[in-house]
């Protein structure tokens, strides 16, 4: 990170390249650019960024890319907040992109981590979020070549309105410790489409709300453990009568259409805005999945 004390730094236009990693600790915002104008990356194998024990950091408006992997386990990420060394860490991406690394976008455990409104596609995996607080808000995960999205662990889970498209697994959840919602996303055209568990101890623990999940190879896989509920989702093993703008052309755009099924279909639920920033609920109710249509 650049060699300042200052808590606030702006990030010109640029790629910004190193050995790496950027090692980022310390109370911190990074803020560049924009995201595709700002670049973080490296030449050597591992990640581009770390997260130090005692760090809070946001990262703002940054495209972190080209994490090398040379054969070592772990390298190649963009964001790796590792296990080792213990301590307190919390980090923040937010309005940025976190693409094409060879390992995971983003790798965090044991660690409070935020993403919000940022996209993470064409990694290895796009996130995977272990045993710490996780808040996922309005982003998008495709094109990976696992996990769009991971999480699970200790701590309490958040996800929504956030889509996953396109990638091997659309997202895994597992039972966060604590308490786990995961509501208003849209999973399409992965060869999985949710993988979910609930304890075995206490079966149907884990309820995604009002998501799409369809035309996956398989929507639902069996995880052998306990059953999920899905209260107001829809699972449907196409996507005609769900309206969508271009599912089959690129750039691939899941907002609804007038006309979608999932237009006032969701279940109750207090969620005030959808993937864009834009009011819930436009209609007589609100819309399921990670779009409110207009």
């Amino acid at each position: 990170m650049p060699t300042t004390s200052r808590q606030y730094v702006v990030l010109a236009a640029g790629i910004y390249q190193i050995g790496g990693p950027y090692v980022a600790g310390g109370t911190r915002t990074l803020v560049g650019a924009g995201a595709s104008q700002t670049v973080l990356k490296t030449t050597n194998e591992g990640p581009v960024v770390r997260i130090e024990p005692g760090a809070d950091i946001s990262f703002e408006r940054l495209r972190i890319t080209e994490g090398v992997f040379a054969g070592t386990i772990g390298s190649g990420r963009g964001i790796e907040c590792p296990l080792m060394p213990t301590g307190p860490r919390k980090f923040r991406v937010i309005d940025s992109d976190v693409s094409n690394n060879a390992g995971e976008g983003v790798f965090a455990t044991a660690c409070s981590v935020e993403l919000l409104r940022s996209t993470f596609n064409n990694n290895y995996s796009g996130a995977s979020l272990i045993n710490g607080s996780i808040n996922v808000e309005r982003s998008v995960f495709s094109m990976n070549s696992v996990d769009g999205l991971y999480a699970g662990g200790v701590g309490d889970c958040f996800v929504s309105n956030s889509f996953m498209v396109r990638n091997q697994v659309g997202a895994t959840i597992s039972v966060c410790d604590n308490s786990t919602r995961f509501e208003f996303n849209t999973i399409v055209d992965n060869a999985q489409g949710i993988a979910c568990y609930s304890p075995a101890s206490n079966p149907k623990k884990v309820a995604p709300s009002n998501n799409i999940i369809a035309r996956n190879q398989t929507n639902i896989p069996d995880t052998g453990v306990g059953p999920c509920l899905y209260p107001g989702s829809l699972i449907a093993s196409n996507v005609a009568t769900l309206n969508f703008k271009s599912p089959d052309a690129a750039p691939y755009d899941y907002h609804l259409n007038v006309g979608s099924v999932a237009i006032d279909a969701a279940a109750v639920s207090g969620l005030l805005v959808d993937f864009d920033g834009e009011q819930r609920p436009q209609g007589a109710a609100r819309d399921v999945g990670a779009d409110e249509a207009q």
